[in-house]
């Protein structure tokens, strides 16, 4: 027999469910039109969310373009990125967020670098932000448990490996003036 697997929908899932983001009955808009914009779709469906719409550059089919995202659905509650718009070393904005005030919340799938150039808008107006470091991490457990026939909860080995990496991405600088206690600090805290 033959099993298909989509581990980016269990990533998505584990990312959302961390971060209490909740799309039941909300308006989301996805951006792009790839496979992981598919995915994304599918998830927050099944999640209940009450409207779902693809954002795309060139719109056709069911998917919307950017312009109709900010004048016809400014309304929406979460919006996912799911374009490469914004990965190292490129940090460009897919998209502004000033029209959009019902916004709870902004996914990036992007994870290098940890905070997106629409990350930083987003929290910058007081909306919650978050990347796809959490959402990598998942999705590559749950592959590689399939990969291996291990059946076992996996919150805990996905928590362990993203604050391992996440520590790794993350640094702290102390500056001071000579002794001012600065380094003694930084041992203390390291």
């Amino acid at each position: 027999k033959l099993y298909g697997y989509n581990t980016d929908y269990l990533g998505l899932k584990s990312l959302l469910k961390k971060e209490n983001i909740d799309v039941f009955e909300k308006k989301v808009l996805i951006l792009g039109t790839g496979g992981t914009a598919k995915t994304t779709s599918v998830l927050v469906k099944d999640l209940g969310a009450k409207e779902v719409y693809k954002v795309s550059r060139s719109p056709k089919d069911t998917n919307i373009s950017y312009d109709e995202a900010v004048t016809i659905h400014s309304d929406a509650n979460v919006i996912i990125n799911t374009t490469p718009c914004g990965m190292y070393p490129n940090d460009d904005l897919v998209m502004k967020l000033d029209a959009f005030k019902n916004l709870e919340a902004i996914v990036d799938v992007i994870y290098n670098p940890i905070n997106t150039r629409l990350m930083r808008e987003a929290k910058s107006k007081n909306i919650k932000a978050v990347n796809g470091l959490y959402m990598l991490v998942s999705q590559a457990i749950y592959a590689s448990n399939l990969f291996l026939g291990i059946d076992e909860a996996v919150e805990e080995k996905i928590n362990k490996v993203y604050k391992v990496l996440m520590n790794k991405k993350l640094n702290t600088v102390f500056i001071g003036m000579t002794s001012c206690g600065d380094r003694t600090i930084a041992l203390i805290i390291s």
